[in-house]
């Protein structure tokens, strides 16, 4: 490894074209950023690089596009977090543009009494410092570091206490940039970012494999609760699964666990539990890092805190896709009948598991009406390392019973249900898509609101517990 890094990067380069690289907001919980240097253009003397010129969009990913719209809404030559371009210069220093084209002219100072101006306007300057160098381990690999800080003076060379000054600017001998901040709106918007992986030197977080989402030790325990309903007619069923790691066995290939798992069904009074075997593959690949994520429209990846551990989420929507045909909407009955295109989403965290969403409006035949159909798993609860978070679920009891019958209505909703008991109703809880919880609320009564108008379009998952320690679980729709 060292001595392909030796070859790739030397003398302190910053940045290099072929670079594949991720960095994440060093401040909390945060997205993924990603740098891929796939595109050179050349005029004159001058070499610029651009960040993903090359990736295969098909999807855009600017405002106001939405899902239709021509090659404007397409382009790739847009700036991203690094700017406009990246230009390397002869003597090693880098240029890097901002969004409406300011130079940001990184000179690298080689002693601590230089400071390296990079950018200046009619009331500030900002600079880079030299504050040391050593030895550093990252990511595994022993490199040589250079320590810069960001210097950020007004015009008399005051310094200005802003959330920029003393930014760290870190350049390693083989690896190049591994500290940095985003430049795309410099000096307007500053986020601190830190390298998490290299898919070059395959160092870090650079790929999701199913036996890193599924990454477990001997005591874990994952709840999954899944959901399945229709409107017009309407039906719903659903269970509720725990599994708990007994065992952990690894081959070259592969992770093995042997669990116990306990099922209950909603609407049974019985729970099926025994033991079973989970293979989960170190190689085939859920996504390669670094990716764009194009405003989160088709994939996304972000830090979340749970219970105090970040843990990173991968989110991926395939089917988000709204085409034209020639004679209209590809969903008109005239075309082929079937609605529109399903909406189908699947999410992964890291070490914890996966969970999805799917719902689709279809004309069923004679295409006397709009059905509605959806299935969803969400992760209700789970311990990692004897550290338990979320809403553990109680398998073993009636989910659902006449005495403790509830409706939700209207379904879909702008936003605004009520819910009609048989029972006192103690709690009620909503997850949204991610199994996130983002209501709880005790109740008295047989009878509530929800009011959930704030948030977006999608299936979103009510738990309620009754007084007497029963539940129901029901999904609604908003659609506003």
């Amino acid at each position: 490894m060292l001595i392909a890094l030796s070859v790739s990067g030397q003398s302190y380069r910053p940045v290099w074209i072929g670079m594949e690289r991720a960095f994440a907001e060093t401040s909390g919980p945060g997205r993924m950023y990603s740098l891929v240097l796939d595109s050179v253009q050349i005029s004159g003397t001058d070499t610029t690089w651009f960040n993903y010129f090359n990736f295969n969009d098909s999807v855009s990913h600017f405002s106001g596009c939405g899902y239709l719209g021509g090659d404007e809404c397409n382009q790739l030559n847009r700036p991203s977090w690094t700017g406009r371009g990246i230009r390397p210069m002869s003597n090693g220093n880098v240029q890097f543009h901002n969004s409406v084209g300011e130079t940001l002219d990184f000179l690298l100072p080689e002693t601590a009494t230089d400071t390296g101006w990079f950018y200046a306007d009619g009331e500030q300057r900002f600079g880079l410092m030299l504050i040391g160098s050593d030895t550093v381990n990252l990511l595994g690999v022993l490199d040589s570091a250079r320590f810069y800080q960001v210097v950020h003076v007004d015009l008399q060379g005051s310094i200005i206490n802003s959330s920029l000054h003393e930014a760290p600017f870190t350049i390693c001998k083989s690896l190049g940039l591994v500290e940095f901040f985003q430049v795309d709106s410099f000096p307007a918007v500053l986020r601190r970012l830190r390298m998490i992986g290299d898919a070059e030197q395959q160092i870090g977080l650079h790929i999701i494999t199913d036996a890193s989402i599924h990454d477990y030790q001997i005591g874990d325990e994952v709840q999954y609760s899944h959901f399945e309903y229709s409107a017009l007619p309407e039906m719903h069923s659903g269970y509720h699964l725990k599994e708990t790691i007994l065992s952990r066995a690894e081959t070259d290939t592969t992770v093995i666990y042997s669990l116990e798992f306990e099922l209950f069904q909603e609407g049974s009074t019985q729970m099926s539990s025994g033991l079973n075997t989970r293979v989960y593959s170190k190689t085939d690949t859920v996504a390669k890092i670094p990716f764009e994520s194009f405003s989160g429209v088709v994939r996304s990846m972000y830090q979340v805190d749970h219970c105090g551990s970040l843990l990173w989420h991968y989110d991926f929507d395939p089917d988000n896709r709204w085409y034209t045909c020639p004679y209209g909407p590809c969903w008109t009955a005239p075309v082929n009948g079937y609605g529109p295109n399903p909406v189908s989403s699947a999410y992964h965290i890291i070490g914890v598991g996966s969970g999805h969403d799917f719902s689709q409006h279809f004309l069923p035949e004679p295409w006397g009406g709009l059905q509605y159909v959806s299935h969803s798993t969400y992760i209700t609860y789970f311990a990692k390392n004897g550290i338990p978070c979320g809403t553990a679920t109680s398998v073993d009891i009636s989910e659902t019973s006449k005495e403790n019958g509830i409706t939700i209505s209207p379904i879909p909703s702008n936003g605004q249900f009520m819910v009609r008991a048989n029972s006192a109703i103690q709690r009620v809880d909503v997850f949204d898509p991610q199994g996130r919880s983002i209501s709880g609320v005790g109740a008295r009564g047989t009878n509530m609101e929800l009011d959930l108008g704030d948030r977006p379009d999608g299936m979103y998952a009510v738990h309620v517990l009754f007084q007497n320690g029963s539940r129901v679980n029901r999904m609604v729709m908003i659609a506003h």
